[in-house]
């Protein structure tokens, strides 16, 4: 019987929760997604001038998990950043990949999937530019910033394919 390859072409990646903001100009720094953890150990998303919880936000990364952990996501009590690291990380991912047979995968963010949308281009690229270098959101806003978005792509996969980088 003949192979056939699975290709997940609507796959989708949780913002990591923190990294974001350090890759990012310092004028934007308090702007770009990012969680929080306040004294108290709570989790907080920080996101273009705005504050809230963050638990709630763990659901969206609760596939492959238990149903008990899925249901402890649903009520808000498991923590962003207790989601299974495939939902964040690319070496974890390429696991949870080869663990459910798919040979490649189409990534798209999850939170910030309408970042194109944003009317401050700025931020948004920024924004884009801040994402871990195995991701890429084609801005939209000119031909020129998704060819050096995709270019920085490929740079961070020759990163994360490189043994030696590890």
């Amino acid at each position: 019987m003949a192979h056939t390859p699975i290709v997940d072409a609507d796959g989708h990646v949780l913002e990591p929760p923190t990294g974001m903001a350090e890759r990012a100009p310092a004028k934007f720094r308090d702007r770009i997604w990012q969680i929080v953890t306040r004294p108290d150990g709570s989790e907080w998303l920080r996101y273009n001038g705005g504050e809230r919880p963050a638990n709630g936000l763990a659901l969206a990364g609760a596939g492959g998990m238990s149903a008990a952990e899925r249901e402890r996501a649903r009520r808000g009590e498991m923590k962003y950043s207790e989601v299974r690291a495939g939902a964040f990380r690319p070496l974890p991912r390429l696991a949870d990949m080869d663990g459910d047979g798919i040979e490649q995968a189409v990534l798209y963010p999850t939170l910030l999937l309408g970042l194109p949308a944003l009317h401050d281009s700025e931020f948004a690229e920024a924004q884009a530019n801040g994402l871990p270098p195995h991701l890429i959101i084609a801005p939209i806003l000119a031909l020129a910033l998704t060819v050096a978005a995709a270019s920085r792509v490929a740079e961070g996969l020759r990163r994360v394919l490189d043994p030696a980088s590890m």
